[in-house]
Order: structure tokens, then sequence, then C-alpha cells
């Protein structure tokens, strides 16, 4: 609930709040409601890791550019990009995703989404993003296909059961 509420208020401080000028009563209810300082008070980040957008970086990143902090924001991201580096093994498999058992094939396309919306920050500030990075993540792509094409692919990874059950299936849809 934080993570969404600090990014419905960042919207609203970068998109809605000078909007519609006739709307100021609202703007002013809106505004009390949120506080101006909410981003503030989040969990400044300090490892890297999946989940809570990626460790807290995306929200700390998103109020640096909100500030106009971009030489921070900048720093942050290179962090960022080292730290999930470190995450990706040379063999695709994401630390502690890949290894999830029955849902092993979840965790792992989750982590490739926040890999790759983290590099998209890097495009975004102009932040080099490593080539031996830019591998590691295709080999991850490759073995995320695999294991979508055949769920026993992953085995190997699943049969771990990192903070999970393991009973040699696949919890996955297709329609998702």
């Amino acid at each position: 609930m934080t993570m969404i509420m600090a990014g419905l208020h960042r919207t609203y401080v970068n998109l809605l709040a000078n909007s519609n000028p006739q709307l100021q009563q609202e703007h002013s209810a809106i505004s009390l409601w949120l506080g101006d300082k909410l981003d503030r008070r989040l969990k400044k980040p300090s490892k890297v890791y999946f989940g809570l957008n990626m460790g807290w970086y995306w929200p700390s990143i998103d109020q640096d550019l909100l500030d106009k902090d971009y030489v921070n924001a900048q720093l942050k991201t290179k962090e960022m990009l080292a730290g999930i580096e470190s995450l990706i093994n040379s063999d695709g498999s994401i630390k502690e995703r890949t290894t999830r058992g029955d849902r092993a094939l979840w965790y792992h396309m989750s982590g490739l989404s926040e890999i790759m919306i983290s590099m998209e920050y890097a495009r975004a500030l102009n932040v080099n993003i490593p080539s031996s990075l830019e591998t590691k993540l295709h080999k991850a792509v490759d073995l995320f296909l695999n294991g979508l094409d055949d769920h026993l692919y992953l085995d190997t990874w699943a049969s771990n059961r990192h903070h999970a059950t393991y009973d040699g299936t696949q919890d996955w849809s297709d329609n998702w």
C-alpha cells in the first residue's frame, strides 16, 4: 500500500497538481490529504533486491527527479544496476527467483520485469548500461522462454525450493 500511495503522490505532484486551475479548492484538499513530504517518509534504499521496487530504489530515484536532483538520481541508478548484475547468475538464473519451486517461472518473470524497468531508468537518465548486464539479461530471457516452452526445463533451478514448495510442476497459467 505504501508503494501505491507513494506512486500516486508522485504522479499527482508531477502531472496533475498544476492542471485545471479552476479546481484550486480540490487541489488544496488533495495536497492537504497527501501531505507535501510523503515520499520523504519512505524507506531509503540501502541494498538492491527484487521486490519493493528494487529495494526502494525506484521511489527514491523518482523523488530525486521530482526534486530535480539528477546527479543523485544517476548515482542511485548506477548503484542499482551494479546490484542487479550481481543478482543475475552467469547461466541467466536470477538469485532467489528462479529457484522458487512451483512458482519459479513466475518469480523469474517478475524479476525480468524489475530488471528491464530498472534499465529503462538508466536509459532515461543517460546512465551507461554495462554490456555484461545486457549479456546476462539476454541469458535470463532465454531461460524464461525455454521454461515457458517446457516447464520441466526449470527443474534444475526450481527443485532448490528457495522459500517454496516443489512438486515438479510450475504454477503458471498461459493466460497471464
